[in-house]
């Protein structure tokens, strides 16, 4: 109980000479710059004392306090577009509609690599650049599953679906595994893309759930476009993830839609290219 006591009052005492500074430490009628930094410091004694006073009195409190605050200013800093579909309005300052072939895609024209504006707010990276995504999960399947589809076509193959999870979900499933509904989806599309099950056309579908367009882009040149693979028409549904998950602006999406299309057409320069409009997304299920 004396130990409470002794406590209580040494708490009490420094409340009061947090609350109620003396004169010598109050601000004067001194108009100089000196006058200001005494103001400044008798301030932060203040904020210290009363940390060290909680700190004394509350120590778990303080500390998960700490915690807390530093776990929000972290998530503020590096995490805050993670996850979402934030509606930014389209900023193109650069349209690149006059583009020819490979050479004219040049990344310095692009005016801003974020979508949010600026450069180093995101995850973008140079969407003429092939890259593969091995350590995601079932990627590396997949792609091997599409390089022996690809390199077995039926024969006189109408049309080949290249891009990202929506293109994928056509198979029943993603790179996790089956989805819902699956065996109706895939049902459909053969019913819609195999002659032999009444459909008019022919046509596969080779998607990879996560992929961006650089990630297609080494697809492409790895293995899933072979020589033997030659449709009549060739379906780009690519650029969600670009956009949705590394944050890439609407310039460096186009750029990356047109390296896929043109590398298409420098090895299969009879074939048509449709590049398909993205569908609108939403982070949230409503």
């Amino acid at each position: 109980m004396g130990g409470d006591d002794t406590l209580d009052r040494q708490v009490e005492a420094m409340e009061m000479e947090v609350l109620n500074p003396s004169d010598s430490n109050a601000k004067t009628k001194d108009p100089s710059l000196a006058r200001y930094q005494r103001y400044a410091k008798h301030r932060l004694d203040q904020a210290v004392a009363l940390f060290r006073l909680y700190y004394r009195v509350y120590p778990k409190a303080v500390v998960g306090a700490g915690v807390v605050m530093s776990f929000l200013l972290v998530k503020g800093v590096f995490f805050r577009h993670r996850g979402q579909t934030v509606y930014v309005p389209p900023h193109l300052v650069n349209h690149f509609g006059d583009v020819q072939s490979y050479y004219d895609l040049q990344t310095s024209k692009i005016d801003h690599w974020c979508l949010h504006g600026g450069d180093d707010d995101c995850w973008c990276q140079d969407p003429t650049v092939p890259m593969p995504r091995p350590a995601s999960h079932g990627w590396s399947a997949m792609h091997r599953e599409n390089t022996a589809k690809a390199s077995n076509p039926p024969p006189n193959l109408d049309v080949v679906f290249l891009g990202d999870q929506f293109i994928q979900a056509w198979t029943g499933r993603l790179s996790k595994g089956p989805i819902v509904g699956g065996l109706q989806i895939q049902s459909y599309f053969n019913q819609t893309f195999q002659r032999a099950q009444g459909g008019l056309v022919d046509g596969i579908a080779m998607g990879i759930d996560g992929d961006t367009t650089s990630n297609l882009l080494w697809r492409i040149q790895n293995d899933e476009m072979p020589a033997v693979l030659d449709p009549k028409v060739w379906w780009l549904y690519i650029g969600a993830n670009d956009l949705a998950v590394t944050q890439c602006s609407e310039e460096a999406v186009i750029v990356g839609i047109l390296r896929l299309a043109d590398e298409i057409k420098i090895k299969h320069p009879d074939s048509v290219v449709v590049i398909q409009s993205l569908l609108p997304r939403s982070s949230y299920a409503e």
